[in-house]
């Protein structure tokens, strides 16, 4: 089970760095994060959206490893695309294991205007 506590504006800002992060609670196993992965899906279009410097470890607090019954705070900053259409879509956020598959994946409602 992993409890989310999700903080996240709704209305990004297509001109500054956009913050998010989330609250989660581990309780399987004992986990080695590596990467993160950013995307947004409207009209049945998933983007990706880079992030440089994805290594979650230096962005998860307290730091790796991930231990069961824990509670982690992970932060990222990025700058918007311009190549992101200016409406309401999802956006969708994965915390990758070593082995690249998933162990958190969240997707919210967002909207991106023009500032």
């Amino acid at each position: 089970m992993q409890i989310f506590n999700l903080v996240a504006c709704a209305l990004l800002s297509s001109t500054v760095s956009h913050a998010m992060s989330i609250r989660f609670e581990d309780c399987g196993a004992h986990i080695r994060g590596k990467d993160a992965l950013l995307e947004v899906v409207y009209d049945g279009v998933i983007k990706s959206l880079p992030i440089p410097s994805s290594l979650i470890c230096g962005h998860l607090d307290p730091p790796c490893p991930i231990r069961p019954g824990g509670i982690y705070k992970y932060s990222y900053t990025t700058a918007i695309s311009h190549n992101i259409p200016r409406r309401l879509l999802e956006v969708r956020w994965q915390l990758l294991r070593n082995d690249g598959l998933p162990f958190v994946c969240i997707q919210f409602p967002a909207k991106i205007e023009n500032s």
